[in-house]
């Protein structure tokens, strides 16, 4: 389960109870992948989209069955990419 909250008729996701922006993202995630951003983002939608709604879900079955199973690969793999 995310945590967000809506500000201005937006929904933003917290962490460490501070909205995030889209400021935040790029900052923290975006520039983490250089020129190749969009590649790794159609390519975790493409993964997403494998697993059914109810996996999706739960929190607990969405990190052991989809995030922790890909998550060295996929950092190595995008890691080298963007240096």
């Amino acid at each position: 389960m995310a945590y967000a909250a809506t500000k201005s008729n937006r929904v933003y996701f917290t962490i460490g109870g501070k909205l995030q922006t889209d400021v935040d993202f790029k900052r923290q995630i975006e520039v983490r992948f250089g020129n190749h951003f969009e590649d790794a983002w159609k390519e975790s939608i493409a993964i997403v989209r494998q697993y059914p709604k109810d996996v999706l879900l739960s929190q607990h079955r969405f990190y052991s069955e989809v995030y922790r199973p890909r998550r060295d690969e996929l950092a190595s793999k995008w890691t080298e990419s963007s240096q």
